[in-house]
């Protein structure tokens, strides 16, 4: 999906959360990062030197948000500890044509609490948001039903 994008603010990030009849987004302002994890979910089995087949494992998807931290009631700090959230990236390239698909969805984003690392006596500072999602999609889900 990000193969012809040339700079991070080409990715435009936004939370959405469910109001009852469909989905509000807000986009996270002052965005310094953006790590989604899809891990696979099999393993190789092998009986002696002979390749079997795969086995199903667990693998969690997590996604995580960093933000320049703006204060502590606005931002990221105001989805921690939220779950059926959905996390909506979209590809707005600064020159050159949009790819095809240009959206992605990421489900059911169940966070935790805001990490805020080491505060610095001087300068700006980010703060991450860290969760775990049920699955990447490309439509825009009806509600929250996940």
């Amino acid at each position: 999906m990000f193969t012809d994008v040339y700079d991070g603010s080409e990715i435009v990030v936004e939370i959405g959360s469910y109001n009852g009849s469909s989905w509000d987004y807000e986009t996270v302002a002052y965005r310094r990062g953006l790590n989604i994890d899809i891990p696979s979910n099999t393993r190789p089995v092998y009986d002696r030197l002979d390749f079997r087949g795969n086995k199903k494992t667990r693998g969690e998807n997590s996604l995580s948000i960093s933000q320049e931290f703006q204060g502590f009631d606005t931002g990221l700090k105001t989805y921690e500890e939220t779950n059926g959230l959905i996390v909506k990236v979209t590809i707005t390239p600064n020159d050159g044509s949009t790819p095809t698909d240009p959206v992605r969805y990421y489900s059911n984003w169940c966070t935790d609490p805001l990490e805020l690392g080491e505060i610095p006596d001087e300068g700006e500072f980010n703060a991450s948001l860290n969760g775990k999602f049920n699955k990447e999609i490309v439509d825009e889900p009806v509600d929250d039903d996940f």
